[in-house]
């Protein structure tokens, strides 16, 4: 959901070069969370979206300095979060899902709030990815599911 809000920010400001792209996504997260709630700042979460997004892994992104991505998951009981280690060489950069996941969720929101006004923010609403306990019809009417479109 937080790709398709920064999608559709970038829509209405009518700029989507890949430059351009670039530079709102790091706005938008410099503005909207922080370092410590999603584990970097908006120029490191952009690489590590463009790491793994185009090549699985850090390779993707030249300019970062991580050698490797590590998502703490919940089964763990420890949470490793906005930080990087250095051990043979290599320097991972850590992340932990759930303080991840809960960061993306409050910058969505706090975008939200700052734009809930906005005409074209409320005319695309009911177009982006979100939970539906009943489906969407005629597909998968009356079952849970992540759905798009109105």
């Amino acid at each position: 959901m937080l790709l398709g809000l920064i999608l559709e920010h970038l829509h209405m400001l009518g700029n989507t070069s890949k430059r351009a792209e670039q530079k709102h996504y790091v706005e938008f997260i410099d503005k909207y969370s922080t370092p410590r709630e999603l584990g970097d700042n908006g120029v490191g979460i952009y690489r590590l979206r463009g790491g793994l997004a185009h090549r699985g892994d850090m390779r993707g992104h030249t300019h970062n300095s991580a050698t490797h991505v590590l998502f703490s998951v919940p089964e763990t009981q420890s949470k490793m979060h906005a930080f990087r280690i250095e051990a043979d060489g290599k320097t991972p950069a850590l992340f932990d899902l759930d303080l991840f996941i809960d960061g993306l969720d409050a910058s969505v929101r706090h975008w939200y709030k700052a734009n809930d006004s906005n005409t074209q923010v409320n005319l695309n609403l009911p177009h982006l990815i979100r939970y539906s306990s009943n489906g969407v019809s005629p597909f998968t009417k009356g079952l849970p599911a992540i759905v798009s479109g109105a």
